[in-house]
């Protein structure tokens, strides 16, 4: 976002996608309030990963995309939003996923791309 480095992740016409993962300081606890944000964007010529694809958000107690926690929506955009996502795990997370997927709705897979940056920290939040 600053132009100095980011994280960018693809998806493929074979219907894989690359995704990252990180265990968390503390336990995420089923049925409590989190927030989390960060900065998105997509690059329109990216070593032939030129197509949009938007970021699904996933939480396991181990290793592994056990619940899906939040998504984004298509990321077509060149400028880099900030996009803050508030979920509520069914049952206690202790990881988390980042992955990059394809269009909802899409009917045939393609080679996309998303680029993140300044993710913010997981924190608690109040539900109205």
């Amino acid at each position: 976002q600053h132009g100095q480095t980011c994280l960018a992740l693809v998806t493929r016409e074979d219907g894989t996608s690359e995704d990252v993962a990180q265990q968390l300081p503390q336990v995420l606890k089923a049925g409590t309030c989190y927030t989390f944000s960060l900065y998105l964007t997509h690059s329109p010529q990216y070593v032939g990963y030129n197509h949009p694809a938007r970021l699904r958000i996933w939480g396991g107690a181990g290793k592994g995309k056990e619940q899906l926690l939040a998504s984004s929506p298509l990321i077509n955009h060149s400028d880099w939003k900030e996009y803050k996502f508030q979920f509520v795990p069914s049952r206690d997370t202790r990881y988390i996923t980042l992955e990059a997927f394809f269009a909802p709705g899409t009917m045939f897979y393609y080679r996309g791309n998303i680029l993140l940056d300044n993710c913010s920290p997981i924190e608690r939040c109040d539900r109205a």
